[in-house]
């Protein structure tokens, strides 16, 4: 519901988000819903609607909520994220965000998602995305604190340090830290049904004939046409060196042209 063209400020007003929010803050539910909601009415919106969110408290409804759950993995997620939404709206938005204690709410989320009970998922593939909660709260972190080299910047930075936070935090997180955990296997292609299997009867030991799921492996003949076209890693030089042995042997494995007579049906009177 989120765009330039969205109506979901016509449906809740934020002003009455921000107020289910403060009243429900101890229900899961109404209190994830209600950061979503934000999310929603913040998210590429028109710049009244955004200055609507900003104005009716959203910064600190959503730092509330997040100290009022801190183990749970979807509300400390969301809320960063939403975080850095209402931060990038205008200059006196982000200065709410920041004023609120914004930057110490994100280093908390980093400290918290780094638990073990929440690593269940980190490391795995999502998509195109590695899922690593800890690494996107401090993303989050880094995009609201802003480069510390910016003098603007510097200075809300060096407080929070003074205030106790980590000066590792502003930094920016080595790349290698955020390699997946471990390779999703390949699958067949949805097109066609179809896994690779090692064909023992090619005597190139290059072809990977193609067979269903769930059926055991029948070697084919060394010069069959899907060993020809199913050729791997070099399909065009296989396919010529299969092309020389059977001019050399003939389609039956014999002599070139030596041709097979079909059986003749045996009648019941000849018996």
């Amino acid at each position: 519901m989120a765009g330039p063209s969205s109506v979901a400020h016509t449906l809740q007003s934020p002003e009455q988000v921000v107020r289910n929010m403060d009243r429900l803050r101890h229900e899961e539910m109404p209190s994830w819903n209600g950061i979503a909601a934000l999310r929603n009415l913040i998210d590429d919106t028109q710049p009244e609607v955004q200055q609507r969110v900003v104005e009716a408290g959203a910064a600190a409804s959503i730092i509330a909520t997040m100290q009022a759950w801190p183990d749970h993995a979807g509300i400390q997620v969301c809320g960063a994220g939403t975080l850095v939404r209402v931060a990038e709206v205008d200059a006196d938005a982000r200065r709410a965000v920041l004023e609120a204690g914004g930057l110490f709410e994100l280093a908390a989320a980093v400290e918290r998602l780094s638990r073990p009970e929440h690593l269940d998922t980190d490391g795995e593939l999502l998509g195109k995305h590695i899922v690593h909660k800890s690494n996107f709260a401090r993303d989050c972190l880094l995009k609201v604190a802003g480069k510390r080299t910016d003098l603007h910047n510097r200075k809300h930075i060096d407080a929070a340090i003074a205030g106790g936070l980590d000066p590792s935090l502003f930094g920016k997180l080595d790349p290698k830290v955020r390699a997946p955990r471990w390779a999703r296997p390949s699958l067949p292609s949805l097109a066609s049904p179809r896994l690779a299997s090692p064909c023992q009867a090619c005597p190139l030991s290059l072809c990977r004939t193609t067979l269903p799921i769930g059926t055991e492996h029948a070697p084919l003949p060394a010069r069959s046409a899907a060993c020809v076209a199913d050729t791997r890693p070099d399909g065009a030089e296989g396919a010529r060196q299969l092309s020389e042995k059977e001019g050399a042997q003939g389609p039956a494995g014999g002599a070139r042209g030596t041709q097979i007579a079909p059986r003749k049906p045996v009648a019941s009177d000849d018996l």
